[in-house]
């Protein structure tokens, strides 16, 4: 018996051929679907790669080099492009703890170190842009 997606399947009345036939429609689809979760780990935006599972950025095919927290604040903006998010929403993405005094200023370092080292020019950032009053958002460039 096979039970896939609330259906249960009584294949005892089947021939073997058929049997065999349907397993392996469902063992595809399982493979198809492990191939699609595998390639949803991997963000691509204009000349930036983004490899959730192994946790590493490429642009225009050279890596680039960001510590854990800058990678986790990356991929947190990259996953939503063109959300707004405050400082303290990242902070809590990123740390998941009680919010402490410096808040303002974790990300603010944070953020200007990852911008040094992702955007071609950090003082006129297209990827990770300031909303002033608000927070930060991902921003997809449009060349």
């Amino acid at each position: 018996m096979i039970i896939k997606k609330f259906m249960i399947l009584d294949l005892s009345e089947f021939d073997a051929d058929i049997v065999e036939k349907i397993e392996g429609a469902i063992e595809k689809e399982t493979e198809i679907r492990n191939f699609e979760s595998e390639i949803n780990q991997i963000l691509v935006y204009h000349d930036i790669e983004i490899h959730q599972k192994e946790e590493i950025v490429y642009q225009n095919g050279r890596q680039v080099h960001l510590s854990h927290q800058e990678f986790l604040a990356f991929t947190f903006l990259a996953q939503h492009p063109g959300w707004v998010f405050s400082k303290e929403q990242i902070y809590e993405q990123l740390y998941g703890q009680e919010q402490k005094e410096n808040i303002e200023n974790i990300i603010y370092c944070l953020i200007r170190n990852l911008r040094k080292k992702i955007e071609p020019n950090p003082q006129h950032p297209q990827y990770i842009q300031n909303i002033r009053g608000a927070g930060y958002k991902f921003v997809i460039p449009e060349n």
